[in-house]
């Protein structure tokens, strides 16, 4: 089987009223539109540490920055999304330097009619809806962050790394992590 593994490297949260949770936390976000939901997978690569690691404290960083009162809209959210992304790298590479593994995430944050994705990595996030024919059609909501394509390697090279093409495997290189395809 491909991808099989000794143990379990993944993780996932799911949260379908996070209103309730963000209550319970003592950081309201009743100036959102409601319903708000959070759903986020962490494939770990390489051991679950990671993975681990940013299952237990991505929710809980990003109701710190949804709770403010100036985190309305879908540019807010975005930024807040992307803020939480950059605090945990910068974390978790502080306390874990050596650490080998790594994770991508896929995440959604539904606030009202308003559902933003975001995501690291290979992870990939679809949308299923019904068409008018009644059948099941999906339709992709991210985009892979492989080295092949040319938007991601110039994100690398621009960050300071560089692409190595490793005959049928590419490689990313940078200065801060190494992520394997």
């Amino acid at each position: 089987m491909q991808g099989r593994r000794p143990h379990q490297e993944d993780r996932h949260v799911k949260i379908p009223d996070l209103t309730k949770a963000a209550q319970a936390l003592k950081m309201p976000i009743d100036h959102l539109e409601q319903p708000c939901a959070f759903l986020a997978v962490y494939d770990g690569h390489r051991g679950p540490l990671c993975a681990e690691f940013v299952a237990k404290s991505l929710h809980l960083r990003l109701l710190k920055h949804l709770s403010q009162p100036t985190t309305k809209g879908s540019e807010e959210i975005g930024l807040a999304l992307k803020a939480v992304c950059q605090e945990l790298d910068e974390e978790f590479l502080a306390k874990h330097r050596t650490a080998v593994d790594g994770c991508t995430v896929v995440m959604a944050l539904l606030t009202g009619r308003l559902l933003s994705v975001a995501w690291l990595g290979d992870s990939r996030a679809l949308l299923c809806r019904t068409t008018s024919a009644g059948t099941v059609a999906t339709v992709p909501l991210t985009q892979d962050h492989r080295p092949s394509a040319a938007a991601e390697a110039d994100r690398v090279r621009e960050a300071g790394g560089m692409i190595v093409n490793l005959g049928a495997c590419w490689k990313q290189l940078s200065s801060l992590t190494v992520v394997l395809v």
